[in-house]
């Protein structure tokens, strides 16, 4: 049993580092909607774009009501740069 308390430890470290994490996202977003951007279409254009720069070949998830807000984040985030495929040919 003593394996189970070495797992609890590392498990409540990284728990702790979790929640953290969690509140230092929350005050980013906040003062991203502070500023007048939407952090749900922020939120979808950063996932898309981490997407395109790592994962090129992913599928592009079905995007709820922000998606023009978010195709506007992420084509500030792009730029002129153009990726290898289109969200048509992803799907």
């Amino acid at each position: 049993m003593t394996d189970l308390h070495a797992l609890y430890s590392e498990w409540e470290r990284e728990e702790v580092a979790r929640r953290e994490q969690s509140e230092r996202l929350k005050a980013f977003f906040k003062a991203a909607k502070d500023n007048g951007l939407n952090p749900k279409a922020l939120r979808v254009a950063f996932a898309e774009k981490f997407a395109l720069d790592h994962f090129p070949a992913a599928k592009v998830e079905k995007r709820s009501s922000d998606a023009s807000d978010a195709d506007l984040y992420l084509a500030t985030l792009c730029g002129p740069r153009t990726p290898a495929y289109t969200r048509e040919e992803a799907a």
